[in-house]
């Protein structure tokens, strides 16, 4: 789990250290958008199979926040191009899932 947020992390970093280095370097933009949205989904997946809630919790914020940090670098038609996916309904689908899961944990919280 920590692995997986430093690995993450570390993708972003890199990507943006290379994005100032290389202004008009498109081949690096396919590779790091591709990586984070392959990222994002790869969690998703975990997510969607996980029975443990903190992993669930986990895994989806890190979905999250993988197409949001591709959303905030790229825009999605860059993303779509790279990737094949749409990354705006990818990030809608990730968004509405982790609030949900927020919702749950909320109200399980209460109940207690």
């Amino acid at each position: 789990m920590d692995n997986a947020l430093i690995v993450s992390l570390f993708v972003l970093v890199m990507t943006v250290v290379v994005r100032m280095i290389f202004q008009n370097a498109p081949a690096q933009d396919a590779y790091a958008s591709r990586i984070l949205v392959q990222n994002a989904s790869e969690y998703y997946d975990a997510y969607k199979q996980d029975t443990d809630m903190k992993q669930r919790i986990c895994h989806a914020a890190m979905a999250v926040a993988n197409i949001n940090a591709a959303r905030q670098i790229y825009n999605d038609e860059d993303i779509g191009l790279c990737t094949g996916m749409d990354a705006h309904a990818l990030s809608k689908d990730l968004n509405e899932t982790f609030h949900e899961i927020l919702k749950t944990c909320h109200i399980s919280n209460r109940k207690q």
